[in-house]
């Protein structure tokens, strides 16, 4: 009896610490794709909000150009 335990315990114990580590390994692996989408999710929201900016300083731009354009014409006597 003593010996079959003896050969016993020592596969039960080895099973279960790789059970762990694939446990482990799993959270590891969980946890780092959770901050590669977190990033990509950032990067994202950061373009978007470039692009926002760029698109509303373009219509400033525009906006700026069409009032001295008006702004002229009136100056010179024109309508």
């Amino acid at each position: 009896m003593y010996s079959r335990f003896a050969t016993t315990f020592p596969l039960l114990r080895s099973g279960a610490a790789g059970e762990a580590g694939a446990a482990v390994s799993a959270c590891f692996q969980q946890r780092g794709q959770r901050a590669e989408r977190a990033a990509a999710e950032a990067a994202a929201h950061r373009r978007d909000a470039v692009d926002g900016v760029t698109e509303l300083v373009a219509a400033l731009a525009g906006h700026r150009r069409a009032m001295w354009m008006r702004e002229e014409a009136r100056l010179s006597g024109g309508d």
